[in-house]
């Protein structure tokens, strides 16, 4: 958990310093966190199903999924420049 605090610390100062590598970084923690959403939702519920299956559904997906759209139409401006 520490760890995706510190790549998404990361994220936050390259694309506010403007560096080449940020907008990369930011579409892997975009993936990153997509993949640990959907793990939590739906892996989860099967390793510990002490009360039986239940969805967790989870609101970070619904700001990842647009911040990852945003990050790939960006890309090749920042990437230009």
């Amino acid at each position: 958990m520490l760890f995706l605090f510190l790549v998404k610390a990361l994220v936050a100062i390259g694309l506010w310093f403007e560096k080449d590598w940020a907008v990369k970084l930011a579409i892997g923690d975009a993936w990153l966190g997509i993949l640990l959403c959907v793990a939590v939702m739906f892996v989860l519920p099967f390793i510990y199903n002490s009360a039986g299956f239940n969805i967790n559904l989870r609101l970070e997906v619904v700001a990842l999924i647009p911040y990852l759209q945003v990050m790939k139409r960006i890309r090749s401006d920042w990437e230009s420049t």
